[in-house]
C-alpha cells in the first residue's frame, strides 16, 4: 500500500491536481442547497425548496412518522392582469406506511387544453383506476370528467372502460 502512495507521489503534479480536482468536484455535487428551505406546521412539517424563485418550487409533506405524505411541484404565473398559483406535472400522494395511494398528473400547457391525468394505486403497488378531468376551468369543483376511464383489479387487469 505505502509503494502505490509512494508511486503517486512521485508521478506528475499535473496528474495528481487533476486527482484532487476531481475528487472536489465529486463531493460538491453530493451537496444540496437547502437555504430556501422552510418548515411549517405543528403535526407534520411541508418543505417548500425554491429551484427557481419565479417560476417552480418543489413541495414535500411528510407525516408526523417521518414518511412523505405528498410531493410534486407547485407554479406561480403573474402578469399586470393576474397573479396565481397552479399545479405541475405529476404529484404524489402517499399514506402513513409510505405506500403510494394515488398520483395527478396536471398538464398546463395550454389554456384550452389543459387536463388532470389521475391514478389511484392498489397497497400491491398495481394501477386500480386512470380518470382524466378538464383543468381549464375557473373552480376546480367544475372539472369535468374526459375521456376513457379505466378500472383494473388487483393484478392489473383491465375490468372496466368508460367512455366521458
Amino acid at each position: 500500500m505505502k509503494t502505490s502512495w509512494l508511486k503517486l507521489m512521485d508521478g506528475n503534479k499535473d496528474d495528481i491536481k487533476f486527482m484532487i480536482l476531481n475528487v472536489l468536484v465529486g463531493l460538491s455535487v453530493t451537496f444540496v442547497d437547502v437555504s430556501n428551505v422552510s418548515a411549517i406546521s405543528k403535526v407534520d412539517f411541508h418543505i417548500d425548496y425554491h429551484t427557481d424563485t419565479t417560476q417552480k418550487r418543489l413541495v414535500v409533506e411528510y407525516y408526523p412518522n417521518g414518511k412523505v405524505r405528498l410531493k410534486g411541484y407547485h407554479g406561480h404565473y403573474a402578469n399586470k392582469e393576474i397573479s396565481t398559483d397552479y399545479y405541475l406535472g405529476t404529484w404524489y400522494y402517499y399514506n402513513q406506511n409510505g405506500t403510494l395511494q394515488h398520483s395527478i398528473y396536471y398538464h398546463n400547457d395550454l389554456p384550452s387544453k389543459s387536463f388532470i391525468l389521475k391514478k389511484e394505486y392498489y397497497p400491491n403497488g398495481k394501477v386500480k383506476s386512470i380518470e382524466k378531468y378538464n383543468n381549464y376551468d375557473l373552480y376546480q369543483s367544475e372539472k369535468k370528467k374526459l375521456g376513457k376511464w379505466q378500472y383494473f383489479d388487483k393484478n392489473g387487469e383491465l375490468i372496466k372502460e368508460v367512455q366521458h
